[in-house]
């Protein structure tokens, strides 16, 4: 259960048995993601309890990780099921005493933290637009939702894990180009205006279309400039070379 390019980059192995709630209608995935993930989230509510084994914790995780391919009309959902990941990959800020990450699962910690990520990379799925001018407001929760502080962490982690691949690097050049050219037209605008970001992604796929505030803005292509770590680091050469063109 991930994002299409991921498998194509073949990043992470394909399960036959996962995304079960994938063919199921939206309506039913909305009612079971809202009741599962409010229902883990709620403060009287022990997990550990409720999930006490690999099992119980998998099969959450289809409707948890559901919630991140849902409608942004949802995006307090996909809030609840960040902040429930979050606990269990062991990054949740406010958890400062206590260590949430499932005990249950740690002989295959590698393999659940590798679910885990490969799930919430459907955060940054393409969302239907029919109504972009209603959808402003939903726009910009998805944008916060994608650039938490803590997610930008895990992503650096683990995507320099990737970097050997040549399209992960031309995905990385045409995120950075596109990010890079909505800061400079920021920039040499002399009056507000909107920081629209429009991403050709090196597949083939539709153009992915964002529009940041200024902060925003700033910090993602700072981020995303960062993710991959310094180039020195890559051992191909046609990797080395797709950096370097891009920087």
């Amino acid at each position: 259960m991930f994002l299409q390019w991921i498998a194509k980059c073949e990043l992470v192995p394909v399960s036959a048995d996962s995304h079960v709630l994938k063919k199921f209608s939206e309506k039913c995935q909305r009612t079971l993601c809202s009741m599962v993930v409010g229902f883990l989230t709620a403060e009287n509510v022990d997990v550990a309890e409720v999930l006490p084994s690999g099992h119980h914790i998998r099969w959450s995780m289809e409707i948890i990780g559901q919630s991140f391919a849902l409608s942004l009309e949802d995006a307090d959902v996909i809030a609840g099921a960040i902040r429930l990941y979050e606990q269990w990959l062991g990054v949740d800020a406010a958890a400062k005493t206590k260590d949430k990450r499932p005990s249950c699962m740690q002989k295959v910690e590698q393999t659940f933290i590798q679910d885990l990520l490969a799930q919430m990379t459907l955060l940054f799925e393409e969302r239907p637009d029919a109504s972009r001018a209603a959808n402003d407001a939903l726009v910009s929760k998805h944008v916060q939702l994608c650039l938490r502080g803590e997610l930008w962490g895990l992503l650096q982690k683990f995507y320099r894990r990737w970097t050997q691949r040549l399209l992960v690097i031309e995905q990385w050049n045409a995120a950075t180009l596109a990010l890079t050219r909505g800061l400079i037209r920021h920039l040499n605008s002399l009056e507000p205006s909107k920081n629209e970001v429009d991403i050709i992604w090196a597949d083939g796929r539709l153009q992915s279309k964002f529009e940041f505030e200024a902060s925003l803005l700033v910090y993602a292509w700072y981020r995303v400039l960062r993710v991959v770590g310094h180039p020195s680091g890559f051992s191909e050469p046609d990797v080395y070379l797709a950096a370097i063109v891009s920087v």
